[in-house]
């Protein structure tokens, strides 16, 4: 299959590439503003047209569009083992989470330097308190440990994009970098609803990455409300 079919599949379907949910994609890569000017029925005519991979190219060509290759956001570092690594320490708070506390399951672990200086779970329903996102947990006990309101130099690593509350207190603690796995549409307040780690406008930006460990992210959010919407059920059925 040419390459670029997945791509134009997007251009028929979607506006924007606005990420993912639990069950959505991971990419924050927008495409070219050109895209805005093609009709859904005009792409899909030039793929039924297609004679093979040139046909599709030099049809978009006659139309004046040039396919590159999508690039990776500048405020997105290349992924390291290390990330990885890292990240499946924040999955295991994000189990905690989930199978002691019965909270959400969102982990995150802040890193300085190659070691952990801090790592938590959602703790909103445990402590009562709606501030208590993981991330919020994670950096306040980093700065308690590090004696430091900043976290210079820090990345912190979470299982799903923060919320507004949680970038604004990681654009507060000066953290150098942001890396998660699944996106939020709902609350996140990096790239899905708001761009607060970047907007150019703020005293401090803050690079990111996401997709790290995305399946298993993704799988811990389904699988617990699988289970709570399958509880309320038997709870009806009763």
């Amino acid at each position: 299959m040419h390459p670029w079919l997945n791509w134009i599949e997007h251009l028929t379907t979607d506006q924007e590439v606005t990420g993912s949910n639990p069950v959505g994609c991971t990419s924050s890569r927008r495409c070219p503003d050109h895209r805005r000017l093609l009709s859904s029925h005009r792409l899909l005519s030039l793929l039924l047209e297609d004679r093979g991979s040139v046909g599709v190219d030099r049809s978009l060509a006659s139309i004046g569009v040039t396919l590159t290759e999508p690039q990776n956001s500048s405020s997105q570092p290349s992924i390291s083992d290390d990330d990885e690594r890292f990240m499946r320490l924040a999955l295991e708070q994000a189990r905690l989470a989930s199978d002691v506390s019965d909270e959400v399951p969102i982990g995150a672990v802040v890193v300085l330097d190659g070691e952990v200086l801090a790592s938590a779970h959602n703790e909103t329903r445990t402590r009562n308190d709606p501030t208590a996102h993981a991330e919020v947990l994670a950096i306040r006990e980093a700065a308690r440990s590090s004696q430091s309101m900043r976290l210079v130099g820090a990345t912190v690593y979470t299982t799903v994009e923060p919320c507004f509350m949680c970038a604004g207190a990681l654009s507060h603690a000066r953290v150098a970098r942001v890396v998660w796995g699944v996106r939020d549409p709902k609350f996140g307040g990096c790239v899905s609803l708001g761009d607060v780690l970047t907007k150019p406008g703020l005293n401090h930006q803050i690079e990111y990455s996401e997709g790290v460990c995305a399946d298993e992210a993704r799988e811990l959010l389904q699988s617990f409300f699988r289970s709570k919407r399958a509880a309320k059920a038997a709870e009806s059925g009763d």
